[in-house]
């Protein structure tokens, strides 16, 4: 009797869904994190910079254009370090720079799509949003770095010693993103596309530091972040997992 009460929820539970046009995609990109300063230093700039951004999505139409989403995508993160002489002159002969991976990050996403333009069926423009759960995660990393540069003798200063550091903060937050896309739908039912979009951190993730002297003076230490904001650029394949195969129409629709 159980078996039979489970099967008849099953499907009318699945019966309630429509087999219109549910589509599977998976893009590639990469993130561009947004370092803030904290504390500056002396001809040297710190960063948080882009790295690979891998991203999957289910989308489900609710109605002839709007889709509701479930996503899951992946990240790692990376620091750099610059540091130039104030003197215009020493440029490429006191630059020191400094990469490490140091955070991953995983983000569980639900949202909507929204096309504002379909040329044809064959171009779509569209409007995205999604609330987002994001994990970081310490990853593989490198251990602290000493920088320190010899100057020939008739620079302005013997040395410009530097100690580059990495803080992780492991944790979670949800975020929000929002963004714009399109794409091209080929014959059968596949179609390619590329998205851009905006996600907007609160928590730090990721903080580099850099203990330095100059003219031998100890300094201030520098200090740069992130929190989870970046813009995002992917391109993908997408296919039509149910409905029927895309066609060329003869229909311009706009905001419908």
């Amino acid at each position: 009797m159980t078996i039979k009460i489970t099967r008849v929820i099953l499907i009318l539970f699945l019966s309630s869904f429509s087999l219109h046009a549910q589509t599977l995609s998976y893009y590639q990109g990469n993130n561009f994190p947004i370092s803030d300063e904290v504390v500056s230093a002396i001809g040297s700039t710190g960063e948080i910079f882009s790295n690979r951004f891998s991203f999957v999505q289910f989308e489900y139409p609710i109605l002839s254009s709007l889709s509701i989403t479930a996503s899951y995508s992946t990240h790692s993160t990376w620091t750099e370090f610059h540091i130039d002489h104030p003197d215009k002159s020493l440029i490429g002969r006191s630059r020191f720079g400094h990469g490490s991976s140091r955070i991953r990050q995983r983000r569980y996403g639900v949202g909507c799509q929204y096309d504002i333009i379909d040329l044809y069926n064959v171009l779509e423009l569209k409007l995205v949003a999604r609330v987002e759960y994001e994990k970081s995660i310490n990853g593989r990393s490198l251990s602290t770095s000493s920088i320190v540069r010899t100057l020939n003798p008739d620079d302005v200063i013997d040395y410009f010693p530097a100690v580059a550091s990495v803080q992780t903060h492991p944790g979670s937050q949800v975020i929000p993103t929002i963004g714009f896309g399109a794409r091209l739908n080929l014959l059968w039912r596949v179609s390619v596309n590329i998205d851009y979009a905006w996600t907007f951190g609160h928590r730090r993730s990721q903080t580099i530091f850099l203990d330095y002297s100059f003219q031998g003076e100890p300094q201030p230490r520098a200090e740069w972040f992130s929190d989870g904001s970046m813009h995002i650029i992917m391109l993908g394949v997408s296919l039509k997992v149910f409905g029927e195969k895309s066609k060329v129409n003869d229909r311009i629709r706009i905001l419908k």
